[in-house]
């Protein structure tokens, strides 16, 4: 009985030993980071993986794959794809891919055949045979077909076909066709259309179309558009909505009316018209562009400087080379707001074609009188003279 007893009261002692031993705190089990190879070989720092790794070392220095690498964590180092390679935090060091990289954030260098992606800021240099996409860019994209940085950029942008930055950036953008930024300082350069969608401190240059909302500096293109510029835009045609608007009606030595439109800034404007006179019976019209500058000299008085070509044609068109050059300094005083008067002297050259002619007096009646009159090769008359002009301006 005193046996059953003592048995009794040692597996009691040994039980409640243990629960007292279980209330105890535990420690928690050591961190450890995770490396998983599906097929490949996973060694330390390097890994090589025919399908892909899945590691969320803190470091890892190299990571090659057919397939794709994925790390949760930065990499010091390379990654070398022929697929995929994936980093969700932060690489510093050079990505290789033949076919894509993707980085939450990179610092170094990022080369493709097909594509790099980062996520968050990219430093340095991404290079691609397609598109580079960043969310925001500290250095310079390569890219054969298309940069995209989706927040701000500060570098420089190349591409084949496009740019694209989506925010103010401090940036150098140069493309085969677009370049677009909301705003920006420094340059866009693209073979086809510039757009900024908020304000350019720099220059715009496209082989078509630059369009911005307000510029400080230069446009230069076949048309510019822009809300307003304080410098000035060059081109074929271009329209400030808030710049220099004139629409003119004048009277000349060579024209007895001209209608024309000036359109652009201050500083550069277009200019497009048409002029008829009448002379011995025969009817001269012509069909003009040109440019000018307006230099503010009084509240109410401006300097106009322009410079004209006409084509003219006597009665009806004429295919011929039959072109006049004028330059014009005007005084243009303002009436009211929206009337001013001017006048000026000008400066005539005409240069037209007599091969072939009934005679050399088909086109000469079109000039008044001349201070020189020379013919070149049989063919070619060229005769100048001073004249004037007096009109007025609206708007």
């Amino acid at each position: 009985m005193k046996r059953q007893h003592l048995l009794f009261g040692l597996l009691f002692s040994t039980a409640a030993f243990a629960q007292q031993d279980s209330l105890k705190p535990k420690p928690a089990p050591a961190q450890k980071s995770a490396a998983v190879t599906i097929v490949g070989v996973n060694n330390g720092a390097n890994q090589l993986a025919l399908i892909g790794n899945v590691s969320d070392t803190s470091h890892i220095n190299t990571q090659t794959a057919l397939l794709f690498n994925m790390s949760n964590g930065p990499i010091t180092g390379m990654q070398l794809s022929g697929v995929v390679n994936i980093t969700t935090d932060s690489i510093s060091g050079a990505q290789f891919s033949g076919v894509g990289n993707m980085a939450q954030a990179a610092s170094g260098v990022q080369v493709a055949g097909v594509m790099n992606m980062t996520n968050h800021t990219a430093t340095a240099v991404q290079a691609a045979g397609s598109f580079n996409y960043a969310g925001q860019l500290n250095g310079i994209q390569l890219a054969g077909t298309g940069n995209i940085v989706a927040g701000k950029a500060r570098g420089g942008q190349f591409s084949g076909a496009f740019n694209f930055a989506g925010k103010e950036s401090e940036v150098f953008q140069v493309a085969g066709a677009l370049n677009y930024a909301q705003h920006i300082r420094g340059a866009q350069i693209a073979g086809a259309l510039n757009i900024a969608n908020g304000d350019v401190y720099g220059v715009q240059i496209s082989g078509a179309v630059n369009y911005a909302r307000k510029v400080k500096g230069l446009q230069l293109g076949v048309f510019n558009f822009a809300d307003s510029v304080q410098g000035a835009s060059i081109g074929v045609f271009s329209f400030v909505r808030h710049g220099y608007h004139k629409l003119e009606i004048s009277s000349s030595e060579s024209m007895l009316f001209n209608t024309s439109f000036h359109t652009g800034s201050h500083l550069f404007h277009n200019i497009i018209g048409f002029g008829i006179t009448q002379r011995n019976n025969d009817t001269y019209w012509s069909y003009h562009y040109g440019i000018g500058s307006a230099i503010k000299l009084t509240k109410r008085m401006d300097m106009v400087i322009d410079l004209t070509g006409h084509h003219v044609s006597r009665n009806s068109f004429n295919e011929r080379v039959s072109e006049l050059v004028r330059l014009e300094p005007l005084v243009d005083f303002h009436i009211t707001k929206n009337i001013s008067v001017f006048a000026g002297p000008a400066l005539n050259v005409f240069v037209y074609d007599i091969q072939g002619m009934a005679g050399s007096e088909s086109m000469a009646g079109f000039v008044p009188f001349d201070f020189y009159n020379q013919t070149f090769d049989n063919r070619w008359t060229v005769r100048a003279w001073a004249g004037g002009k007096i009109g007025l301006r609206f708007f």
